[in-house]
């Protein structure tokens, strides 16, 4: 089987723990943990990385909408083509704990997918865009994706975490031994 890479994006700082924009490196997060992956850090890449088998969760140690950089160092050093990519990120058109599979189009305002998109010149890679909800109004969603999440959504998204998680296991593109 081919190596899968997995991106989980979110922005690196302590102050965005639990955010609703950190939802994709909070998962790929609890995908190492729940599998006793460590993640090392890769000074060249600016990315924490954990392997087993035929996937690497990959990390980038910078801000969301910078994450494309490190994807594309990730992507030449392993000779990994974009269809091999999976990006877990937060997705505000999705209500919470909504998961929705995408392979290419647009990045629908997301900057973090946009820098992806641009930095490796693809728009040829699977997307997991989880639901994190609206907050109303468009001028209120910069304060939205960088507020927490409350007890309440948190067990929403661990509800749907799990059942993704188990997914893995009909794709069989499970980190489980």
């Amino acid at each position: 089987m081919e190596k899968v890479c997995i991106v989980g994006i979110g922005n690196p700082d302590s102050k965005y723990l639990n955010t609703r924009h950190n939802i994709g490196r909070h998962w790929v997060e609890e995908i190492a943990s729940f599998n006793n992956l460590k993640f090392s850090y890769k000074k060249n890449l600016k990315s924490f990385i954990a392997t087993k088998e035929n996937m690497t969760l990959l990390i980038p140690d910078v801000y969301v909408n910078n994450s494309g950089t490190c994807v594309k160092k990730f992507m030449q050093s392993t000779n990994i083509s974009s269809e091999k990519l999976l990006v877990f990120h937060d997705d505000i058109d999705l209500e919470l704990g909504v998961l929705k599979l995408k392979k290419t189009g647009g990045h629908a305002g997301h900057n973090g997918i946009r820098d992806i998109m641009e930095k490796i010149g693809e728009k040829n890679f699977y997307r997991l865009r989880i639901g994190v909800g609206h907050p109303g109004h468009k001028d209120d969603v910069t304060n939205w994706v960088l507020g927490k999440f409350t007890n309440d959504e948190q067990k929403v998204l661990s509800e749907s975490f799990n059942a993704y998680h188990f997914e893995f296991d009909d794709l069989n593109l499970s980190l489980r031994n």
